[in-house]
């Protein structure tokens, strides 16, 4: 049997890579599950057909990839956060605080660092049993948590590292909520009937809907209808509101008054959304959806 040998490569592909290709084995039914027979273990095979040309000696897979394990720091983190606008330094200095502790740091000797009382960190005992590494890293993560906490802390540069360590970070984080979301994704497309025509605002309001973004949906629903309005009423202004179109459109016959008052309702809740940083459940985002659908698909045909 000849010995194959493998060109060790670290580190691996990026996570988009990564998924990207996985995905489209998924897609193609390319995979198989291994588990033990109460299935509390399991692993994957994803590639079959190259994983049986690799035994079979008919390709040559010889190269040989994994990734770096990385913890990203609190500085990485909150860069990454920030973009969002969820900037909460005060959050990440409780967790290093928290972790510190809890690896045998005095309270009272953190108090005196934080009120700039102290010249030292003679106080600063560690349990025997955390190792020097873990403790390098606490104390590491502990000190950019309390870099954020300066009133300066939007000046903060990340060096090359960090930069990396963010990257990374970000990544990780968008897989994960995409896993999160998939299964309540499929299930809310589900739930949707079908429509017999085509019409993209819908088909993004649609789409907010199921990745959970629901304000985004109301507003796109209250803008589909709106603009389905302005269709059917040709001398409405753009200067016009919602409401003023609905009225000509009754007047005009071209609306009658049930859906009429659909229509008011979903801009009366569409301006509490926007105006009043109402946040729409998922029975009330789904209803509204509903509604849109409805009233985009009379108005077309009025």
């Amino acid at each position: 049997m000849q010995t194959r040998r493998a060109e060790v490569s670290t580190p691996g592909p990026r996570l988009p890579v990564v998924l990207k290709e996985i995905t489209e084995k998924l897609l193609q039914d390319d995979w198989y599950r291994m588990s033990t027979e109460d299935r509390a273990r399991k692993y994957y095979i994803v590639g079959c057909a190259d994983q049986a040309a690799d035994l079979d000696g008919e390709g040559t897979f010889s190269r040989f990839e994994f990734p770096i394990p990385t913890k990203s720091g609190p500085l990485s983190q909150w860069a990454v956060r920030s973009q969002l606008a969820d900037n909460k330094p005060a959050h990440f200095l409780m967790g290093a605080r928290q972790n510190i502790e809890r690896a045998g740091v005095p309270p009272a000797a953190i108090d005196c660092f934080l009120a700039g009382e102290m010249d030292d960190l003679s106080d600063w005992t560690f349990r025997r049993e955390v190792p020097a590494e873990e403790r390098a890293r606490l104390l590491s993560n502990f000190f950019q948590a309390a870099r954020l906490s300066f009133p300066d802390a939007q000046s903060v540069e990340l060096d090359s590292d960090e930069l990396e360590e963010a990257s990374i970070e970000r990544e990780k984080s968008c897989l994960k909520q995409l896993a999160n979301r998939y299964l309540k994704i499929v299930d809310r497309w589900e739930q949707l009937d079908r429509l017999p025509f085509d019409h993209p605002q819908l088909e993004e309001a649609s789409r907010t809907f199921l990745y959970g973004f629901y304000r985004a949906s109301v507003v796109l629903c209250a803008s589909a209808v709106e603009t389905q309005l302005k269709h059917i009423v040709p001398s409405a202004r753009d200067a016009d509101g919602p409401f003023s179109i609905i009225q000509s459109a009754q007047e005009g016959k071209l609306i009658g008054r049930y859906h009429a008052d659909i229509a008011k309702d979903l801009f009366t809740f569409r301006n509490r959304v926007v105006h009043d940083n109402r946040d729409p459940t998922h029975d009330e985002a789904k209803a509204w959806l509903g509604y849109a659908r409805k009233l985009v698909g009379e108005l077309r045909v009025a």
